[in-house]
């Protein structure tokens, strides 16, 4: 028979020993948090019928075009003004846009370097001084677009699941 316990136990005694591998778990969490917010979003008008679940979805999805509509027109205005404005707006804007990819590689290399560690020390092939965070994390930015592509399909696959769930 099937046990989790044996699992867990396994989880448990990887995790205290090998703490070196939590920085890449706490990368990799990052992608997994998507879910939750996922989840809660896709879940609240079960207690409805459809047509108003899907007004409620439309309302959130309106609020988020009209707040890029708003951002759009703030960046006309700022256009038309001063050009340090300018520069100081898209200086902010590409920062802030050089970051969000830092995390978003970051965290999809760091679920490839954790799949890489655990394998390694599964197979108990090296030893712990052996598995180093370049090592892994170049493993990790290999696959970057394999695994980006699983995390995409399984978020599609997600939406579409609660799609099918939630017709009558």
């Amino acid at each position: 028979m099937f046990s989790y316990r044996v699992i867990l136990k396994q989880a448990l005694k990887i995790t205290l020993k090998y703490k070196y591998l939590w920085l890449f778990g706490l990368f990799a969490a990052l992608t997994a948090a998507g879910g939750s917010w996922e989840y809660n979003l896709l879940s609240q008008g079960f207690g409805k019928n459809l047509i108003d679940s899907s007004y409620l979805q439309l309302e959130k999805i309106l609020a988020v075009l009209e707040l890029m509509v708003n951002f759009a027109n703030g960046l006309i205005t700022l256009i038309t003004s001063d050009i340090w404005n300018i520069l100081n707006a898209l200086t902010l804007i590409l920062l802030t846009g050089l970051l969000f990819f830092c995390f978003i590689w970051l965290s999809i290399s760091s679920q490839g370097a954790l799949i890489n560690a655990l394998k390694k020390i599964l197979k108990g092939k090296q030893k712990t001084k052996s598995i180093s965070y370049r090592e892994n994390l170049t493993v990790g930015h290999k696959n970057f677009w394999q695994v980006l592509v699983m995390n995409i399909l399984i978020k599609f696959t997600i939406i579409f699941s609660f799609f099918i769930i939630s017709i009558p």
